[in-house]
């Protein structure tokens, strides 16, 4: 099944509740990802995006590693527990403010990809400006998106 482009992004992301289980990008992505699993879909959500909203860049492929691990445990059970997943994290996506979501995506995605999927997805300006805002220290990865923006490769 194909997902949407959002949708796949949102599955890279974290929240923080005392109630939510806690990532450790020192860990294994593989045995976090169970953990997050067993705890429920809800859960895991939210601490995932909760975890990606503090996050670093530099943590991005521990991230996609973990999103891929979650993914491929809901993916395989017959319980239904994707869809469950994927309504948690567009349910916590639409509470984020721009900034907020704007971390999660560059912490979650590389920059070119990040820049045309914004252009795919024809995103607001808003959060165009809160994406370039949180590349501002980083000018290499700033460019790259806005390459991935304008579809050069």
């Amino acid at each position: 099944m194909k997902r949407p482009l959002h949708i796949i992004m949102l599955s890279a992301m974290l929240a923080g509740c005392s109630s939510t289980p806690t990532i450790d990008p020192e860990r294994p992505a593989d045995q976090q990802a169970q953990r997050l699993a067993e705890a429920g879909t809800t859960e895991a959500a939210e601490a995932l995006v909760g975890w990606l909203k503090s996050a670093s860049p530099a943590d991005r492929d521990f991230a996609r590693s973990l999103t891929r691990e979650l993914m491929s445990i809901y993916d395989s059970d017959s319980l239904g527990r994707t869809r469950g997943f994927v309504r948690s994290l567009d349910s916590i996506r639409s509470t984020l403010s721009p900034e907020e979501l704007a971390h999660v995506y560059v912490v979650s995605t590389k920059p070119w990809r990040l820049g045309a999927i914004m252009r795919a997805d024809n995103a607001d300006d808003t959060l165009l400006q809160a994406i370039e805002s949180d590349y501002a220290d980083d000018p290499e990865a700033l460019e790259a998106f806005r390459q991935g923006y304008r579809g050069e490769h």
